[in-house]
């Protein structure tokens, strides 16, 4: 897939591509080093984004492409820190609906490098794709998604709900997508078509994953370590669920 991919953009842009970053939902037991391993394979230079500790999720990358969670002048990195500790944390529910797969996460960040996202509160189905595989009937292939879509956050108590709604892929915006979201989270998410980004779901992804690597330049601090000057990661508190 990768190999393929590489040749894509090379034929698009008339020049080699020898490194990359990579952007992946949070799936189970997909580790950094597979895809490092990947990336050695065909000879391509994997970019470690090495604040955020691992790889970097969908999420991570949507939440940074949308403009949130960024230092305003990252060319001063003291500052760019200092900003990011600051930031308030952001509840957020991610949504990736693709040809091939639905992936909704109830999350929480600190900043665009720092995530919450723990497998208790992420839905994966690959059997929910806008392609539809198993050949549901259009009502019970929406209601699925709808359930989904609503599953991660009902169990929360209101003041521990998204407030923002991040939509990615290919299939995010089309209009049917849209109404069983709107049919779905209206009752839960607070003025929910203010709070729904959605103005660049094909390519949000790959915006924020160029804003990590682009930042990386500027901060002198940056070693392959943990900076002293990143916050850590966000704590969630426990509550109890009735």
């Amino acid at each position: 897939m990768l190999k393929t991919l590489r040749r894509e953009v090379e034929d698009l842009l008339n020049r080699p591509i020898s490194s990359a970053v990579i952007v992946a939902p949070n799936i189970l037991a997909l580790y950094e080093e597979d895809l490092v391993d990947a990336f050695e394979w065909i000879g391509l230079k994997y970019i470690d984004v090495a604040y955020i500790n691992g790889v970097i999720y969908e999420t991570h990358a949507a939440y940074a492409g949308y403009g949130f969670g960024l230092c305003a002048n990252y060319t001063d990195p003291e500052v760019c820190h200092h900003e990011e500790l600051a930031m308030d944390r952001d509840r957020v529910l991610s949504v990736l609906f693709t040809n091939s797969a639905l992936f909704v996460g109830n999350d929480v960040l600190a900043n665009a490098y720092w995530l919450w996202e723990p497998q208790h509160r992420v839905k994966l189905n690959f059997s929910l794709g806008y392609d539809n595989p198993l050949g549901m009937d259009e009502y019970h292939y929406f209601k699925s998604i709808g359930e989904n879509l609503r599953a991660n956050i009902l169990n929360w108590p209101k003041d521990m709900r998204p407030n923002k709604v991040l939509l990615q892929g290919e299939c995010a915006s089309k209009q049917n997508f849209k109404q069983i979201l709107n049919i779905s989270l209206l009752d839960l998410i607070k003025d929910l078509w203010d709070n729904v980004y959605m103005n660049d779901t094909i390519f949000v992804n790959s915006k924020g994953a160029a804003e990590f690597a682009k930042r990386m330049l500027w901060d002198r601090s940056h070693n392959g370590t943990w900076s002293p000057h990143r916050p850590k990661p966000p704590v969630e508190q426990s509550v109890e669920l009735k």
